[in-house]
This record gives C-alpha cells, structure tokens and sequence, in this order.
C-alpha cells in the first residue's frame, strides 16, 4: 500500500506540471549554482527539470556528442575508413587519410591482404601522411598519457603502446604489439613505463606515430633490414592496394562515447570537412554554422572534437539537442548502475579539472528521459552518479 507522503507527492506532480511529477519542487532537491546547467526531458520534449538551461559552459568529453553525431550524418553507421598502398619500385607507401581504428589485429589483415597482392619483399616503408597538417591538439598537454596521444593521418594503436619495464628492459606488454623502435624513443623520451611496471603511453608525435607504424608493418610481415622513413608520394607510384577497416564508423563512435577515446573523436574531427590539410579552426569554421543550421541554435563553440580544450561551448538543451539526435544510437554509449534494477540508463561523462558533466539516457517501464548534469566547478567525488540515482528513485517515486 502507498504511503500518504507517496500519494501526495504524486498529486503535487499533477497538479503543478500537469504530469506525472513536479517540475521543479519534487524532481531534484540540491541547490545549484551559477556554474551549472541541468537539464532533464522526456522523450516527446517537455522539460521536467532546468536550471540555467541555455548556459552555455565547458562541455569536457560531451563534446564527443558534437563528433559523433556528425561522423554518424557524414558517414553514416556502416561506412568503413580506407588506407592506400603504393608501389614505386622497392618501396611501398602508405597513404592514410585519418583512420581511428587500425589496431594490431587489424595491422595482421592488412599483411595478409597486400601478401595476397603479391607482396613479398621491400626495400623500403614509406609514410604519407600529408592529409593531416601538422599540428597541435588544442587543449592537449604534454604528459605521457593515452588520453593525449597525438594525431596522424596513418596511425596504428591510437598512437599509443603499451610498455613493460622488467629490471630496466623495456618490453611490449602486448603480445599482439612488437616493440618497436619508435615505441622505445618514447618510452625513453617519456621516461615511462616506471621501473617494474606495465604503463600505456603515447607516442608524442605525428612523426614518431607514423614510423612506428611503418616498423610494426614491417615486423609483422616479417620484412627484415626494411628502412622506414615519411615524406610526400611521387606521382610515379602505382596503386597496389586499398584496405577497408574491419571496424565501421558505428565502431569508432563507440570508441568515443563509450571509452571515451581523445584520440579517436580528434581523428574524426579533422575528417568532417572531406579535404586534405585542414586545421582545427578550418574544421570548426565548417561545422559551427551547419550546427546552428541544423539545430536552429543562436551560437555555439566546438574548437576540438574530443573536449580537451576549456575554450568549447556548449549548453544543457544544446547536449538534449544531440541526444535526441543520437537516440538510435544510445547502444554506443556506456551503461550505469542506475540504482533500480528495472532502470537502464545510458550516459556520457566529461571530466577536465573544475568540469564535471554528465548526459545521457534513462529507460523504464517504457519510458525515456534524456538528462544533462554539467558543473563548471569542483564538486564532491562521485557527485554526477549520486545525483542520478536520486534523479531515477525520483522518476519512479513520482511517475507510481
């Protein structure tokens, strides 16, 4: 039997919004602050709870839901990523265009595919990877995390390795990834991985991302005494083969919602405009008026893909806006314990020092809320999680 406290709560929803539960008094008790924006609505659009909806504030990671809604619209989710292989002689090119997703299993099917073609003996790898500028993440730091691997246009690993120092030998930790020597320059660089430890590191540079690219190519068809080296293609090469990524885009996309790959979601971003040598802000010049013709927003400010750089932009209904454009793609995005077992809920965090955010959805009893959290301050450990579970308990209190 309800309680009289859960009858009224009911009728008080009713009779102040007109459904199921209070907009305002009984959804989400904390108090906020002027540097958050909230944001709770249902499927159909009506708003069940905001504060400072349409502020716009650091996004951090949920900037990925910018990227990825528009690689989904640009490609859409089956389209896989292509890599070129030349031939000039004794040496094979490699021309890449900015695939995200070739890792090392998939670096053994492109061996297998260009022995298929023939291949047999080179003197020399070459790397082509003038469709990417050369230039800096903005936003990215200079620590040896993964999360700050740089960008290339032909990349193996997300531009990372993992590393084992054993008594001060550096080693691969992956049985699937060769050290290379462009692993071990920056591991040394680095000073990473730690003394009997396993450490993931980035590769610092384009430079060093595509030679290493090159060597572990090399390795794994087991081509010996093979020089590597970069540069610009000559006209003279001839085609020899053109390899399609096992993974789609859908792949990648959940490369960036679910893990959260920086790396990934920048790659993409370069992508977007279709065209060689672009920068950063050549990028945010093409989508940030397509973003507000799409979606009718006043303005709106995306730098980067990937949500490392303080100066994005984006508000609480703008992140709504784009979960009700990826809702068919909800699957892509992490799952949370919800705190009821009947509850599903699918969310993005985002996390930079002083920016805690959070989006994403809530499913029950055939019911859909879509939800953003965004504090532009520091806030208690584990805030964002406590504050949807109360969110859900209060859903299912108030919708009985």
């Amino acid at each position: 039997m309800k309680s009289l406290a859960s009858h009224w709560c009911v009728f008080l929803g009713i009779v102040l919004s007109g459904v199921a539960f209070s907009v305002e008094a009984r959804l989400l008790a904390d108090k906020f602050e002027a540097d958050d924006s909230i944001l709770v609505a249902q499927k159909d659009g009506a708003v069940a709870y905001e504060w400072q909806a349409d502020k716009p504030l650091i996004p951090a990671s949920l900037t990925k839901l910018v990227t990825s809604f528009l690689a989904l619209e640009k490609w859409g989710a089956n389209y896989r990523f292509p890599t070129d292989f030349y031939r000039s002689g004794d040496v094979l090119w490699v021309k890449g265009y900015g695939d995200p997703f070739i890792v090392s299993e998939e670096m053994d099917e492109i061996v297998r595919q260009l022995q298929v073609q023939g291949l047999t003996w080179v003197k020399r790898i070459m790397i082509d990877g003038s469709y990417f500028k050369s230039q800096q993440v903005p936003g990215r730091t200079n620590v040896a995390d993964p999360y700050n691997a740089p960008l290339s246009a032909v990349a193996a690993n997300f531009n990372t390795a993992k590393l084992k120092n054993t008594r001060g030998q550096i080693t691969s930790a992956e049985a699937q990834s060769p050290l290379t020597r462009s692993a071990l320059s920056a591991a040394k660089r680095l000073g990473q991985p730690s003394l009997n430890a396993s450490e993931r590191i980035n590769l610092i540079d384009a430079k060093n991302s595509e030679l290493n690219f090159a060597e572990l190519l090399a390795i794994k068809a087991d081509l010996e005494h093979v020089e590597v080296g970069r540069g610009l293609m000559p006209e003279s090469t001839v085609h020899f083969h053109r390899y399609q990524n096992s993974h789609t885009v859908s792949d990648v996309v959940r490369g960036t919602l679910e893990f959260s790959n920086n790396f990934m979601a920048n790659q993409l971003f370069l992508m977007l405009p279709g065209i060689a040598q672009v920068d950063f802000s050549d990028t945010s010049a093409a989508i940030e008026p397509l973003l507000r013709q799409e979606f009718g927003w006043s303005s709106v400010t995306v730098v980067e893909g990937s949500g490392l750089s303080r100066k994005n932009r984006l508000s609480a209904r703008q992140l709504i806006d784009l979960l009700d454009r990826l809702s068919d793609h909800k699957r892509l995005f992490k799952q949370y314990n919800s705190g009821e077992p009947s509850t599903l809920v699918r969310a993005k965090t985002g996390t930079l020092n002083g920016v805690h955010s959070f989006a994403g959805y809530i499913n029950f009893k055939g019911k859909e809320y879509r939800f953003v959290f965004n504090f532009n301050r520091v806030v208690p450990y584990k805030y964002r999680e406590t504050l949807l579970r109360k969110l859900v308990a209060r859903l299912h209190l108030l919708t009985e």
